[in-house]
């Protein structure tokens, strides 16, 4: 859950927030408006246990912010996916397009074919 920022001036790098939770291969993509990273699904938990999380967290380089979850979106119907390893991109309109991963619960998981339109 540890959390670092860059600074290409020093060469180094300093803690940041903290996520509330752990999380494994998750996705971080940048806001290019606001230069806020997002960072997206993953796995929580121990390998005998390990969960899928549609989590997505908002760290604008001080304060990380549990936001609304991965595929959350009512007026699109769709419903919170927990999972890892997605790949996202933001488009013009400052939306996030979520795709593909791997949904995993427990010790059992699948390659996921599913896409989601990430509102902010």
């Amino acid at each position: 859950n540890l959390c670092q920022t860059w600074n290409p001036t020093t060469g180094n790098w300093t803690l940041a927030a903290s996520l509330p939770t752990a999380v494994a291969f998750h996705t971080q993509i940048s806001d290019r408006a606001t230069g806020d990273a997002y960072i997206m699904g993953g796995f929580i938990g121990g390998f005998s246990n390990l969960q899928g999380s549609a989590q997505t967290i908002r760290h604008d380089g001080t304060i990380a912010t549990v936001v609304s979850p991965i595929g959350s979106n009512p007026t699109l119907a769709q419903t919170p996916c927990p999972t890892g390893s997605q790949a996202a991109t933001q488009l013009h309109d400052g939306t996030f397009l979520v795709t593909g991963g791997f949904e995993w619960g427990g010790l059992i998981g699948a390659g996921s074919a599913r896409n989601f339109l990430y509102v902010k």
